[in-house]
Protein backbone atom coordinates (compact mmCIF):
# COMPACT_ATOMS: atom_id res chain seq x y z
CA UNK A 1 0.00 0.00 0.00
CA UNK A 2 2.80 2.20 0.86
CA UNK A 3 4.46 1.76 -2.52
CA UNK A 4 0.92 2.84 -4.22
CA UNK A 5 1.15 6.21 -2.17
CA UNK A 6 4.39 6.59 -2.66
CA UNK A 7 3.52 6.51 -7.01
CA UNK A 8 0.58 8.38 -7.01
CA UNK A 9 2.07 10.91 -5.12
CA UNK A 10 5.15 11.13 -7.79
CA UNK A 11 2.67 11.00 -10.46
CA UNK A 12 0.94 13.93 -9.16
CA UNK A 13 4.49 15.86 -8.69
CA UNK A 14 5.26 14.86 -12.52
CA UNK A 15 2.03 16.09 -13.82
CA UNK A 16 2.35 19.10 -12.18
CA UNK A 17 5.87 20.17 -13.12
CA UNK A 18 7.26 17.86 -15.94
CA UNK A 19 7.84 19.76 -18.94
CA UNK A 20 8.83 17.00 -21.58
CA UNK A 21 7.59 14.10 -23.32
CA UNK A 22 9.84 11.10 -23.82
CA UNK A 23 9.43 10.01 -26.75
CA UNK A 24 10.87 6.37 -26.71
CA UNK A 25 12.35 4.52 -29.03
CA UNK A 26 10.66 7.02 -31.65
CA UNK A 27 11.68 8.50 -35.05
CA UNK A 28 12.20 12.23 -36.47
CA UNK A 29 8.49 12.70 -37.88
CA UNK A 30 8.36 13.98 -41.63
CA UNK A 31 8.29 17.95 -41.39
CA UNK A 32 5.01 19.41 -41.16
CA UNK A 33 3.50 15.72 -41.46
CA UNK A 34 1.32 16.28 -38.41
CA UNK A 35 -0.04 19.89 -39.34
CA UNK A 36 -2.22 20.11 -36.20
CA UNK A 37 0.36 19.74 -33.97
CA UNK A 38 0.99 22.76 -31.44
CA UNK A 39 3.76 23.74 -29.36
CA UNK A 40 2.60 25.72 -26.32
CA UNK A 41 5.15 27.66 -24.38
CA UNK A 42 6.33 29.61 -21.71
CA UNK A 43 8.08 33.02 -22.94
CA UNK A 44 9.76 31.09 -25.66
CA UNK A 45 10.34 28.02 -24.49
CA UNK A 46 8.65 24.70 -25.46
CA UNK A 47 6.78 23.14 -22.14
CA UNK A 48 3.90 21.06 -23.22
CA UNK A 49 2.17 19.88 -26.66
CA UNK A 50 -1.42 20.13 -28.11
CA UNK A 51 -3.47 19.82 -31.28
CA UNK A 52 -5.35 22.23 -33.04
CA UNK A 53 -9.11 20.70 -33.18
CA UNK A 54 -10.74 24.53 -34.78
CA UNK A 55 -9.20 27.44 -35.51
CA UNK A 56 -9.07 29.26 -32.46
CA UNK A 57 -8.60 26.53 -30.18
CA UNK A 58 -6.23 24.09 -28.95
CA UNK A 59 -6.72 20.84 -26.72
CA UNK A 60 -4.15 19.60 -24.27
CA UNK A 61 -4.00 18.29 -20.75
CA UNK A 62 -4.86 20.32 -17.52
CA UNK A 63 -1.91 20.05 -15.99
CA UNK A 64 -0.16 22.27 -18.84
CA UNK A 65 -1.57 25.22 -17.37
CA UNK A 66 1.41 26.81 -15.42
CA UNK A 67 3.04 29.71 -17.16
CA UNK A 68 1.86 28.78 -20.36
CA UNK A 69 1.53 32.09 -22.63
CA UNK A 70 1.83 31.18 -26.38
CA UNK A 71 0.64 28.59 -28.61
CA UNK A 72 3.12 27.97 -31.78
CA UNK A 73 1.58 26.11 -34.93
CA UNK A 74 2.87 25.08 -38.29
CA UNK A 75 6.71 24.40 -36.14
CA UNK A 76 8.79 21.35 -36.99
CA UNK A 77 12.02 22.52 -35.60
CA UNK A 78 12.10 24.50 -32.10
CA UNK A 79 14.91 26.40 -32.72
CA UNK A 80 15.04 27.28 -36.41
CA UNK A 81 13.06 30.17 -38.05
CA UNK A 82 10.08 28.36 -39.95
CA UNK A 83 8.04 30.48 -42.49
CA UNK A 84 5.42 27.93 -41.58
CA UNK A 85 5.28 29.15 -37.88
CA UNK A 86 2.40 31.25 -36.56
CA UNK A 87 2.76 32.32 -33.18
CA UNK A 88 -0.12 32.80 -31.18
CA UNK A 89 -1.10 34.51 -27.91
CA UNK A 90 -3.33 32.44 -25.45
CA UNK A 91 -6.41 34.43 -24.92
CA UNK A 92 -7.68 31.79 -22.25
CA UNK A 93 -7.14 28.43 -20.90
CA UNK A 94 -9.83 25.99 -19.82
CA UNK A 95 -8.85 23.38 -17.59
CA UNK A 96 -11.91 20.30 -16.77
CA UNK A 97 -13.27 21.57 -13.37
CA UNK A 98 -12.66 18.63 -11.92
CA UNK A 99 -9.06 18.09 -12.92
CA UNK A 100 -6.94 17.18 -10.12
CA UNK A 101 -2.97 16.81 -8.86
CA UNK A 102 -3.70 13.19 -9.55
CA UNK A 103 -4.27 13.06 -13.26
CA UNK A 104 -8.20 12.82 -12.89
CA UNK A 105 -9.60 14.82 -15.88
CA UNK A 106 -6.33 16.12 -17.49
CA UNK A 107 -7.89 17.83 -20.30
CA UNK A 108 -7.71 21.37 -21.46
CA UNK A 109 -8.79 23.70 -24.06
CA UNK A 110 -6.93 27.36 -25.08
CA UNK A 111 -8.47 29.77 -26.70
CA UNK A 112 -6.57 31.96 -28.97
CA UNK A 113 -6.12 35.28 -29.35
CA UNK A 114 -6.66 34.74 -32.92
CA UNK A 115 -8.11 32.41 -35.18
CA UNK A 116 -4.69 30.15 -37.10
CA UNK A 117 -4.45 30.71 -40.45
CA UNK A 118 -4.74 27.22 -41.95
CA UNK A 119 -2.08 26.42 -44.06
CA UNK A 120 -0.12 23.08 -45.68
CA UNK A 121 1.37 23.25 -42.05
CA UNK A 122 -1.24 24.27 -39.98
CA UNK A 123 -5.01 22.49 -39.67
CA UNK A 124 -6.99 21.31 -37.47
CA UNK A 125 -7.75 17.01 -36.46
CA UNK A 126 -10.96 15.88 -35.75
CA UNK A 127 -11.67 14.14 -31.69
CA UNK A 128 -13.93 11.16 -31.14
CA UNK A 129 -17.01 11.64 -30.70
CA UNK A 130 -18.67 8.38 -29.69
CA UNK A 131 -17.63 6.69 -26.92
CA UNK A 132 -16.90 3.33 -28.46
CA UNK A 133 -13.30 2.37 -26.80
CA UNK A 134 -9.88 1.80 -29.17
CA UNK A 135 -9.86 -1.88 -29.69
CA UNK A 136 -6.91 -3.14 -27.19
CA UNK A 137 -4.43 -4.27 -29.74
CA UNK A 138 -5.50 -1.43 -32.21
CA UNK A 139 -1.64 0.64 -33.63
CA UNK A 140 -2.18 4.14 -32.77
CA UNK A 141 0.59 6.71 -32.50
CA UNK A 142 1.64 10.35 -30.56
CA UNK A 143 4.19 12.61 -30.97
CA UNK A 144 5.63 15.48 -29.52
CA UNK A 145 9.16 17.60 -28.77
CA UNK A 146 10.30 16.28 -25.28
CA UNK A 147 12.90 14.18 -24.27
CA UNK A 148 14.12 10.95 -25.99
CA UNK A 149 15.39 7.35 -24.25
CA UNK A 150 18.78 9.49 -23.70
CA UNK A 151 17.54 12.10 -22.05
CA UNK A 152 18.41 14.81 -24.85
CA UNK A 153 15.84 17.37 -25.97
CA UNK A 154 15.41 16.87 -29.34
CA UNK A 155 14.65 20.28 -31.57
CA UNK A 156 12.79 18.15 -33.97
CA UNK A 157 9.25 16.91 -33.83
CA UNK A 158 9.31 12.86 -33.41
CA UNK A 159 6.66 10.80 -33.47
CA UNK A 160 6.05 6.94 -32.34
CA UNK A 161 3.60 4.03 -33.03
CA UNK A 162 2.21 2.30 -30.02
CA UNK A 163 -0.05 -0.39 -29.28
CA UNK A 164 -3.50 -0.08 -27.15
CA UNK A 165 -3.63 -2.34 -23.98
CA UNK A 166 -6.96 -3.36 -22.74
CA UNK A 167 -8.36 -1.94 -19.45
CA UNK A 168 -8.28 -4.90 -17.75
CA UNK A 169 -4.83 -5.14 -18.77
CA UNK A 170 -3.50 -1.75 -17.84
CA UNK A 171 -5.42 -1.86 -14.55
CA UNK A 172 -3.65 -5.49 -13.32
CA UNK A 173 -0.38 -3.55 -13.48
CA UNK A 174 -0.05 -3.18 -9.27
CA UNK A 175 0.91 0.33 -9.46
CA UNK A 176 -2.14 1.63 -11.27
CA UNK A 177 -4.38 -0.20 -9.48
CA UNK A 178 -5.78 2.60 -7.45
CA UNK A 179 -4.79 5.39 -10.06
CA UNK A 180 -6.86 4.22 -13.58
CA UNK A 181 -10.05 5.51 -14.28
CA UNK A 182 -12.76 4.53 -16.96
CA UNK A 183 -11.81 8.08 -18.68
CA UNK A 184 -7.92 6.62 -19.33
CA UNK A 185 -6.35 4.28 -21.38
CA UNK A 186 -3.20 2.83 -21.64
CA UNK A 187 -0.39 2.05 -25.06
CA UNK A 188 3.07 0.80 -25.07
CA UNK A 189 4.96 -1.92 -27.54
CA UNK A 190 7.51 -3.94 -25.79
CA UNK A 191 9.94 -6.29 -27.23
CA UNK A 192 12.54 -8.42 -25.50
CA UNK A 193 12.72 -10.60 -22.22
CA UNK A 194 13.19 -10.04 -18.53
CA UNK A 195 15.75 -7.43 -17.76
CA UNK A 196 16.11 -6.64 -21.39
CA UNK A 197 12.92 -5.42 -22.17
CA UNK A 198 12.65 -2.38 -24.63
CA UNK A 199 9.64 -0.05 -24.52
CA UNK A 200 8.24 2.31 -27.10
CA UNK A 201 6.26 4.89 -25.54
CA UNK A 202 5.62 8.63 -24.87
CA UNK A 203 4.98 9.89 -21.14
CA UNK A 204 5.07 12.44 -18.75
CA UNK A 205 4.87 16.64 -19.76
CA UNK A 206 4.72 17.00 -23.58
CA UNK A 207 1.62 16.10 -22.20
CA UNK A 208 -1.06 17.81 -23.93
CA UNK A 209 -0.03 15.89 -27.38
CA UNK A 210 -2.83 13.45 -28.90
CA UNK A 211 -3.03 9.80 -29.23
CA UNK A 212 -3.91 9.24 -32.33
CA UNK A 213 -6.02 6.85 -33.97
CA UNK A 214 -7.05 5.70 -38.02
CA UNK A 215 -6.21 9.88 -38.35
CA UNK A 216 -8.37 11.02 -35.68
CA UNK A 217 -7.46 12.08 -31.97
CA UNK A 218 -8.71 9.68 -29.59
CA UNK A 219 -6.33 10.63 -26.19
CA UNK A 220 -4.14 12.88 -24.76
CA UNK A 221 -0.72 12.33 -23.71
CA UNK A 222 -0.75 12.61 -19.55
CA UNK A 223 2.05 10.54 -18.38
CA UNK A 224 2.77 7.77 -15.87
CA UNK A 225 5.75 6.69 -14.07
CA UNK A 226 8.69 5.65 -15.55
CA UNK A 227 8.96 6.06 -19.29
CA UNK A 228 9.43 2.76 -21.24
CA UNK A 229 8.80 0.61 -18.87
CA UNK A 230 6.94 -2.46 -19.05
CA UNK A 231 5.31 -2.47 -15.77
CA UNK A 232 4.26 1.69 -16.69
CA UNK A 233 2.89 1.83 -19.70
CA UNK A 234 2.13 5.42 -21.26
CA UNK A 235 -1.54 6.92 -19.95
CA UNK A 236 -3.74 8.52 -21.84
CA UNK A 237 -7.15 10.55 -21.29
CA UNK A 238 -9.95 9.60 -23.20
CA UNK A 239 -11.65 12.41 -25.00
CA UNK A 240 -14.66 11.18 -26.29
CA UNK A 241 -15.66 10.72 -22.25
CA UNK A 242 -15.65 14.64 -22.40
CA UNK A 243 -17.46 16.05 -25.54
CA UNK A 244 -20.52 17.28 -24.29
CA UNK A 245 -18.10 19.62 -21.80
CA UNK A 246 -15.15 20.07 -24.69
CA UNK A 247 -18.66 21.58 -26.74
CA UNK A 248 -19.99 23.78 -23.71
CA UNK A 249 -16.62 25.55 -24.05
CA UNK A 250 -16.13 26.05 -27.31
CA UNK A 251 -20.27 27.08 -27.75
CA UNK A 252 -20.12 29.90 -24.99
CA UNK A 253 -16.34 31.29 -24.99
Amino acid sequence: MLAKVVLLLLWCLCLGSCGSVHIIEGNEAKPHSRPYMATIQHRGEHFCGGFLVAEQWVMTAAHCKKLVDTVVLGAHSLSKKEPTKQVIAIKAFHKHPNASQAGHHDIALIKLKQPARLTSAVQTIAFQRSRKDVPAGSEVTTAGWGLTGNNSRPDALREVSITVLSHQQCASRDDYKDILTKDMMCASSCIGRHTRILCRDACTGDSGGPLLYKGMAVGIVMGGGDCGKYEHPGVYTVISHYVDWIDSIMANE
